[in-house]
């Protein structure tokens, strides 16, 4: 024990290439989950754990890979503000990681809580609601994110050329992921209502729609399952690529955290 007075310093660190790869293991355990619950348990009727079988389906939401994506966006978020730090003498450079930060905390926030399907109805209003326009949140979510892109682009550009590709190889991975799957989803699901005939007007009988899934929709559901297997697959990659590409510029800095616990303040000091 440190004698009164006295600080001890522990020092622990973070090696990129090893948070990547036990990174990359638990996506994996986390796909395999997702495997077994929509592939393998469905095989095996009836479902007396229908809700455990839920739990690890990534269709679903709250689920073990909705809380480790938002961790690993709220670590992106930590280790952007690192490096944020360790620049000192490109205020631009710093600014940027500074939003990279802030755009990771909010899809950290996004994740946890689905904000961006509440974009899903003006989507609706703004396009035919068919087609890849099925599901539609993805028209409008990214104009909310765009000024934040917008004012980070030179900063992006200010990057030597390894950062930056690290940083666009990432983002194009998630991107893959949150968009692209999601309009193939669209496809999908638009050939299942037209082919039922489950459109009234402008919306959707859902009642319906969820008679037709009981009935006709094991095969959809499969395809369902494989596509939600392929879209978080790639979100959670794009994350764990980017945490390394920013825990490797925080090393390249030299960047430290140094935590300091001050004892409690006693009642007779505060006068």
């Amino acid at each position: 024990m440190p004698a009164p007075g006295e600080i001890l310093v522990q020092i622990v660190q973070i090696n990129a290439r090893r948070v990547f790869m036990w990174h990359v293991a638990i996506i994996v355990c986390l796909a395999l989950g997702h495997l077994f619950a929509t592939i393998v348990w469905r095989d095996f009727p009836p479902f007396t754990l229908d809700k455990v079988r839920a739990f690890f389906d990534f269709d679903e939401e709250a689920g073990p890979s909705a809380f480790f994506s938002s961790l690993a966006l709220l670590a992106c978020a930590g280790a952007a503000a690192l490096v944020s730090g360790a620049t000192t003498t490109d205020v631009r450079l710093r600014h940027f990681w500074s939003v990279v930060g802030l755009i990771a905390a909010y899809l950290a926030l996004d994740e946890a809580v689905a904000i961006h399907e509440k974009f899903d109805a003006i989507g609706q209003w703004l396009t035919s609601g068919r087609g890849i326009f099925t599901i539609s949140w993805w028209v409008v979510y990214p104009f909310a994110l765009a000024p934040f892109v917008i004012f980070a682009a030179p900063g992006l550009l200010g990057l030597d050329a390894d950062a930056r590709n690290r940083l666009l190889i990432a983002g194009v991975v998630f991107l893959s992921g949150a968009i692209g799957c999601e309009i193939l989803e669209s496809v999908a699901r638009d050939g299942f209502l037209t082919a039922y005939n489950l459109r009234h007007g402008d919306g959707v009988d859902w009642a319906a729609y969820a008679a037709a899934l009981e009935t006709h929709g094991d095969s959809y559901q499969r395809q369902q399952g494989a596509l939600a297997l392929l879209e978080e697959t790639l979100e959670m990659t794009g994350v764990a690529l980017a945490l390394r590409a920013l825990l490797v510029r925080a090393s390249e800095l030299g960047a430290t955290v140094r935590l300091i616990v001050t004892p409690p303040v006693r009642p007779a000091s505060r006068i």
